[in-house]
């Protein structure tokens, strides 16, 4: 949660830079969202999806997560939505001018794979978002 409030707003930071685990994909779980549903076809999906089964996750109003995906093991992180930690997904930045915000060079995602995943962080409204992306 630090690492990413001491992220400043309209730039990107690897997340390799901001967590000790290695993993294959980043992927973002939305609140409500209980899947993953990837952008990337290589993303073992069934896999992820068995451990969110297994550990019984449930996505809802207040909370959105990243999975992290490595070959050895998956790491939940869970975050508390709040005006200044919040997610914006793709679809929310397709429907708003929001992605004028972000860094050049960023490429917005759902599932980005983890040598190139990024978090960028923008103010929009009264809030402060996440994304999750690639730096191109």
């Amino acid at each position: 949660r630090d690492a990413l409030l001491a992220i400043p707003n309209g730039e990107a930071r690897p997340v390799s830079e901001l967590t000790k685990a290695d993993f294959s994909h980043v992927c973002i779980l939305q609140p409500y969202q209980n899947r993953v549903q990837a952008d990337h076809g290589e993303l073992d999906l069934a896999r992820a999806n068995a451990h969110l089964s297994a550990i019984e996750y449930a996505g809802d109003e207040g909370r959105w997560a990243l999975i992290l995906i490595a070959d050895a093991a998956i790491e939940l992180v869970v975050f508390n939505r709040s005006s200044k930690l919040d997610l914006m997904a793709v679809q929310q930045l397709q429907s708003t001018d929001a992605a004028a915000l972000l860094p050049i060079g960023f490429v917005p995602m759902n599932s980005a794979a983890g040598n190139r995943a990024a978090l960028s962080k923008i103010g929009f409204g009264e809030r402060t978002y996440v994304v999750l992306g690639e730096v191109s």
